[in-house]
Formats: structure tokens, sequence, C-alpha cells
């Protein structure tokens, strides 16, 4: 079978099970994972106990840090419909320098809305009942179907003692690289699915935000997925099945077209900016470094009036102005020069962003141009999406796809 992504693989491990009579569960595992097999053992102990089919996801800790606990009961919030874990604040949990008994967070009962199919446990009547995962290829197809079974009467639980190691998203670039079109078009989806906020609440609001950040940041490339992600839900939801196969290596192909997604890596002769490497305390001599003590509106304002009419100097785009870490490289920061060169999230190279008048004009129209035919469109939209959730998600489509992708 082709790369279908995990929704692919996920429903495909659905289609068996809904195929074994002595099959209860279907335990859904990323393949990235440390396994502790008690884990299993519990979780589905819990699902047999269980007085009405539940759901039953794991906690996730840190594979690279392994006393740190970074996801547990994760929920939606309505108005954004955007993820998140409860006690967000608190998150990351340190092990080693709090035990349970010294956390009361831990030991509070904390509803989740959905699990990560990291480690997750459905029991074979929630299949039955709501069908099998969006053919979403990856990102938000975990979200979805754990509240299209919430929906459906089929809560899900989040069970402590039930845990697995698994790489966290903190040394990920995956916002900015090619599954930045994943995160954007199953977002959208799942909200025209599921949201009941009218025209998806502050949703586009906070979409047409990401897109503003990146322009400013010099990132044209998720835009670009993201832009193309938005004109495929205007299309309508046949496309999910369409480019299941095709959007992710369309999608990297598509790098290609930016100069910033080229990692430089040390060959012996590092690059280097004109200006050298900028540092928190430098820049806290800034007006604007603080996002809690700048007036936000009038930068942002000013910063995308700026690209708009000022052509980057000939000597910042021939050598990167500043250096910045990845932790420093902040949205409040990176837009107040022309070029500059930053580490990536794993730390194993860099990338040069630089200013380019011409893409950010283009790009900033059309972010506004799509964000407002998907508001005018949202209810016509989200009609035509839950119409056909039953045809996108059957076992039926599924097993369909995977015999014409043998």
């Amino acid at each position: 079978q082709p790369n279908l992504g995990g929704s692919g693989g996920f429903s495909r491990a659905m289609v068996e099970t809904l195929a074994r009579e002595d099959s209860d569960f279907v335990q859904l595992l990323d393949d990235d994972v440390r396994i502790e097999p008690e884990s299993i053992r519990r979780s589905i102990l819990f699902g047999q106990y269980a007085t009405t089919p539940t759901i039953v996801g794991a906690h996730m800790f840190d594979l690279l840090d392994r006393p740190k606990l970074h996801a547990w009961a994760e929920v939606v919030d309505e108005q954004p419909f955007m993820w998140r874990t409860l006690f967000q604040e608190r998150m990351p949990h340190d092990f080693s320098e709090g035990n349970l008994r010294q956390s009361p967070t831990l030991h509070m009962r904390l509803d989740a809305d959905y699990n990560g199919w990291w480690m997750c446990l459905i029991p074979k009547e929630a299949l039955e009942k709501v069908g099998l995962a969006l053919p979403a290829f990856i990102k938000w197809d975990d979200a979805e179907h754990c509240l299209r079974a919430r929906e459906a009467g089929v809560p899900t639980v989040s069970l402590p003692g039930v845990a697995l190691w698994h790489v966290s998203w903190v040394g990920k670039d995956d916002s900015i690289d090619w599954q930045a079109y994943f995160h954007a078009r199953n977002r959208i989806v799942a909200a025209l699915l599921h949201s009941r906020a009218p025209d998806g609440g502050t949703l586009l609001r906070h979409s047409r935000r990401v897109d503003l950040k990146h322009l400013m940041m010099m990132q044209y490339y998720p835009v670009a997925l993201r832009h193309r992600a938005l004109r495929d839900i205007l299309s309508g939801p046949d496309h999910m099945w369409r480019n299941l196969a095709t959007a992710m290596p369309e999608a990297r192909a598509l790098a290609g077209n930016f100069p910033e997604t080229v990692v430089h890596k040390d060959d012996g002769s590092p690059m280097r900016s004109r200006r050298g490497r900028q540092v928190f305390k430098r820049l806290r001599r800034h007006a604007y470094d603080s996002p809690a003590g700048m007036r936000l509106r009038w930068f942002t304002a000013t910063t995308l009036i700026s690209h708009w009419l000022h052509e980057p100097r000939p000597e910042n785009v021939a050598q990167p102005e500043v250096e910045f870490g990845k932790t420093d490289a902040h949205w409040w920061r990176v837009p107040l020069f022309d070029s500059a060169l930053v580490s990536t999230a794993d730390g194993a190279g860099k990338n040069v962003y630089t200013r380019d008048r011409a893409a950010y004009r283009r790009m900033l129209v059309e972010s506004i141009r799509l964000h407002r035919a998907l508001r005018k469109d949202w209810a016509r939209l989200s009609r035509d999406y839950r119409a056909a959730l039953p045809a996108l998600t059957s076992p039926e489509a599924w097993a369909s796809s995977f015999e014409e992708e043998k």
C-alpha cells in the first residue's frame, strides 16, 4: 500500500479490525514511539470494564527528554477551534522537578475532547457507529474522529497510568514545512464538520493572522501551502479523496520554489550574517521586544505597511542581515530586518529568510480574498461537508481506496 499518511494507515487497521470477529478494539500506535507494555494492558482492561463504549487514550512523554509529560487530556476550544492541553500553562510537566505527590494538578479529573493517535484504543462499536478516519493524510484526523464519536455518545478518556514516549513537537518545524497544508486544511474541515459557532467563531480571523505572521516572518512557503489548502476547501469535500495520495508529494515539490526552505549545513565554511547573532538581552533594549508591553496592533500595521512599500537593501539580499537562534526568532523580532539567518528547530542547520516584496504583496491580497470567500460560503460549505461525512469515512470507501492503490 502506498503512503496514504497516518489516516490511511490507521484506517487500514480499523478496516482489518472490523473484519475480525475476535477483536473488540483497535489499538492505534505511532511508529516513532517507545511503548510501555503495561500501558497497553491497562488500556484494554479499562476499555473492557467501561459501562459504555469508551475511547481510551494515553498520555505522551517526550522520547528525547523522558521525565517530561507533554500531552494529557486535550481539548478543542470552540471559538478559535484549536486544540490544546488542559492547563496548558503547566505543560510540559517535568517529573524530575515535581513528582506525582507534589503535583496537585495531576490528581484532578480532566475530561478530554480527544486523544492523539500516538496511542489510542478505540472500541469496535465506535467504529461501527461513527465510521473511520477522515481521508486527511495527517493532522486533525484523531481530534475530528473523537469529536464525531462524542457526538454519537462515545466519550474519550485520557487515562492516568497509560502512557508512552514520543518525539515531542518542540524539536519540529512542521508548521512551516510541507505539513502546513494539512494543518490549515484539516483544522478548517474539522470546524466545518463540528463547530457550533456562527461562521466558525474566530477561526477564520485566527487563520488570517497566521498568514500575516508568516508573511512578516518572510516565510512564504507555508503561506503558499495554506492558500492551496483554502482553495481545496472551497472546491468541496470531494477533493479529500481526490488528493489523498498526491497532496503530500505536491506540497513537498512546491518547496523548490522557495529558497527559504533550503537548510544550510556546516560544510566547513559556515554561513554568517552581516550584523552577527542577535541575542535576547541585546534585543531587550528595543521598544517592541516584549509582546506584553508593545502596542501589538500598531506594530503589526506599521510592519505590514513597511513590507508592502520597501524593497530590501541589496547587501541584505546578498548576505543575511542578522542571525537568530530558533527560540529568539519571534514574529515581533524577525520582521524588523530585511533578511535573517535562523537555526532550524532540531539544530541541524539554518534557513535564510529574505524579504520578497512582490511575493508579499501577492500573498497578502490572496489571503484576504480567500478568507473572505470562506466566510461568505461558510454555511453552505458546512452543509456540504457534513452531508459528505458518511461517504468520506465509510469502511467501504476506505476499502475501495486500498484496492485502488495496490
